[in-house]
């Protein structure tokens, strides 16, 4: 057997996990002063302790603890422990009992640690709540139960036991002085009771008995860094920044290499700025500033390369902290040379220090009002975003490093989805529309699922918009509308498709629009005189009624479709149909009717490839019943792909597109370079394009803008279909 330690060392070395005892139950035991635990009759006399198995047993348990040999302890002193409730059960006036109080407390305690040490835990517990129920328990054993209570959560009770600790026999007194005073135990009573306090979230009560911990004991205050840290943790949780700045940043310079450390500085610089943010004065602040940014560097400085825990910081982390600070300081450049160091690398967080660089140029661009700079930050949020999207991954971030679980993919994804955003909202500020609807067109195609899906779709339809396609526009916030119902921008959306139709002409359609935003946004309409556009609206629709009316017997007096007059007025008839909502079936049928009188059959389409080797939909070989004919045919084509593209026909939206197409180039002579049936042409081709994108058909979107960009290079539908290349 080894050499036995002392037995005070064994209370006071404290194994992993363990709970402490009390030195004084050990006085007690080793004096054998105190009183029996049971006393012969009702009168004063005292029993003499007697030398039984059951001491010798107690001892041996004892040893056992005090060498670690924790399953021998627990069978030795289980013994000891049924004796004492079998003698309490059956004679508790009539025999004496061989141990003291003392004794049975210890070894009670003695019993629930061997237990707990060999794992089982919830049994060790179970057995300290038993032996409370019984009175067993003395003041260390009370702590004991407290720190297994908190646990398990059970706060309510934790406080109870921690305060009755300080009452109880068994706290240290008298001979034990040279080992804890009164004024200790009190201290470390109180300490588990703030613990409690706290995990109960009484701050202001958890303060406090930290403070009376302190008070009772400065030395052992000082020396336990958990005691200073849940101090300083349960005046944060008050918003008492500055007293928990002083009790962290202490706590932090006298213990630089406790494991706390990291995340007290950390609590430390979040009150500093809430400090700096809350002053008034100049001065005042910029103090609370400079330490923020003093405890920022000195993380910088001792962090490691990589995290090497999951709540601690890596370098890049630490500087990513730091830059912000600075940032929010307005020292750009002090924050972008923090950075620097990372920006060229491509793991995870130095992805991260690209972003807040963008952030950066950003906020310094708005604050000097510099296009420069802000074009950087543009350029910089679309470099992360190409990087890190899906189509990007085989030559952007997972070139350099493996993206080797699906937190990480998720959490370059998310950086990706904000950084590609960012792009296009700043451009959108910068009123550069074209650059903006592309990088909102980007945005969308990579990041269909993304969380800035209705933001995206909403601003790409107003810089569409404000480019003069609105056609494009209103296809955009059509979308947005059945995507995304109960978006914010849903409001915005539905005005600017008021306005959209209306310049369109389309005034029933804009009447709609107008009646919903009253129906579902009433304050928000009568804010924007909503009600005063409808009655323009309606002025403006019994004109255009009047109109189809007169179309429509000239349009029977000319023969319908049989005749070329008719099918002239064909065109101009489903054109007002198509401007109501009413008559959407009426302009249809009168479009097939044309279609079919020219001999093209727009609902039955399949691929072809014309005599100038542009790929477009027709139907096999042709009548030419459409010679002559042909501007009719290219606008009749064009409004049923129009209407179908409006009723979610995409697929067949984009043929007919096409077909369009090939007409306005045959009306042209074959011009296909320029004129107006060249940019008519042109305009379908891009509508085929956009509409097989939404159609999901990215191969034949793609095709199709190809072929307009070799078509018709100087158009400006040719710049505007770069957006799907």
């Amino acid at each position: 057997m080894q050499q036995k330690k002392s037995f005070f060392t064994l209370l006071y070395s404290g194994g992993p996990g363990a709970f402490v005892f009390s030195f004084c139950i050990l006085l007690i035991i080793s004096n054998c002063t105190s009183h029996p635990l049971f006393s012969q009759n009702a009168g004063d006399e005292e029993l003499s302790l007697v030398d039984t198995g059951l001491q010798s047993q107690f001892w041996a348990g004892v040893d056992f603890f005090q060498e670690g040999q924790y399953q021998q302890a627990a069978r030795s002193l289980k013994p000891v422990l049924d004796a004492c409730l079998r003698q309490q059960e059956s004679a508790p006036t009539k025999a004496a009992f061989p141990l003291d109080s003392g004794q049975v407390a210890a070894a009670a305690n003695l019993y629930a640690l061997s237990l707990i040490r060999l794992g089982h835990r919830e049994e060790g517990l179970q057995s300290l709540a038993e032996y409370y129920r019984l009175g067993i328990l003395d003041g260390e054993g009370l702590l004991n139960y407290s720190r297994g209570a908190m646990e398990k959560k059970e706060f309510k009770l934790a406080f109870q036991l921690a305060q009755e600790a300080c009452t109880v026999a068994g706290r240290p007194s008298g001979g034990a002085a040279s080992f804890q005073n009164e004024a200790g135990w009190n201290g470390r009573c109180n300490y588990v009771a703030a613990l409690a306090a706290f995990g109960l979230g009484d701050w202001l009560q958890a303060e406090q008995l930290f403070e009376d911990s302190r008070r009772l004991d400065e030395a052992a205050f000082a020396e336990n860094p958990y005691h200073q840290y849940y101090l300083g943790l349960a005046q944060f949780r008050q918003n008492k920044w500055s007293v928990a700045y002083q009790t962290l940043q202490s706590l932090y310079h006298s213990h630089p290499n406790h494991p706390l450390s990291e995340k007290t500085a950390r609590l430390a610089i979040h009150c500093t700025l809430q400090l700096w943010q809350g002053q008034d004065n100049s001065r005042t602040s910029s103090h609370w500033w400079n330490k923020a940014a003093e405890l920022a560097l000195e993380l910088v400085h001792t962090a490691s390369e990589r995290q090497l825990q999951p709540d601690s910081l890596s370098r890049q982390q630490a500087v990513i902290l730091a830059a912000r600070i600075y940032r929010d300081g307005g020292r750009h450049q002090e924050a972008l040379s923090l950075l620097e160091p990372y920006l060229e690398r491509q793991d995870a967080p130095s992805l991260s220090c690209r972003f807040l660089a963008a952030e950066i140029l950003a906020s310094q661009g708005k604050s000097e009002g510099s296009q420069e700079t802000l074009e950087l930050a543009a350029a910089a949020y679309g470099k992360l975003g190409e990087i890190c999207s899906p189509s990007g991954a085989g030559t952007g971030a997972s070139a350099e490093f493996s993206i080797d679980s699906r937190g990480l993919a998720q959490e370059l994804r998310a950086l990706g989805d904000t950084a590609s955003y960012r792009q296009g909202e700043l451009l959108y500020s910068m009123e550069k529309y074209r650059d903006a609807a592309q990088a909102f067109a980007f945005y969308r195609h990579n990041y269909p699922a993304g969380s800035h899906g209705d933001a995206a779709l909403y601003f790409n339809g107003e810089a569409l918009r404000r480019e003069g396609f609105h056609d494009q526009a209103i296809l955009l916030h059509e979308t947005l509308l059945v995507r995304y119902p109960e978006s914010s921008f849903a409001f915005s959306s539905q005005v600017a498709l008021m306005g959209l139709y209306k310049t369109k002409g389309e005034y029933q359609l804009a009447l709609e629009q107008g009646r919903q935003l009253q129906t579902q946004f009433p304050q928000q309409a009568k804010t924007m005189d909503v009600e005063g556009q409808l009655e323009d609206l309606v002025l403006l629709e019994q004109g255009a009624d009047s109109r189809t009316v007169e179309l429509l017997h000239q349009y029977r007096a000319a023969g319908e479709c049989g005749t070329r007059e008719g099918r002239r007025l064909a065109v101009q008839l489903a054109a007002r149909y198509r401007s109501s909502s009413q008559e959407i079936t009426a302009a249809e049928r009168v479009l097939l009717e044309l279609l079919d009188a020219l001999g093209l059959q727009g609902d039955h389409v399949a691929d072809g490839t014309d005599d100038r080797g542009m790929e477009l939909t027709a139907v096999g070989e042709l009548p030419r019943r459409w010679v002559g004919e042909e501007e009719v045919a290219a606008q009749g084509s064009y409004l049923l792909a129009d209407l179908y593209r409006q009723a979610g026909r995409y697929r067949e939206s984009a043929q007919l597109f096409l077909v369009s197409a090939r007409f306005f180039l045959l009306a042209g002579n074959g011009t296909e370079g320029g004129g107006d049936a060249g940019e008519a042409a042109a305009a379908a081709l891009y509508r085929g394009a956009e509409s097989f994108d939404v159609a999901g058909l990215r191969a034949d979107c793609r095709a199709v803008a190809h072929q307009l960009e070799s078509l018709f290079p100087q158009s400006r539908w040719t710049s505007a279909v770069r957006i799907f290349l």
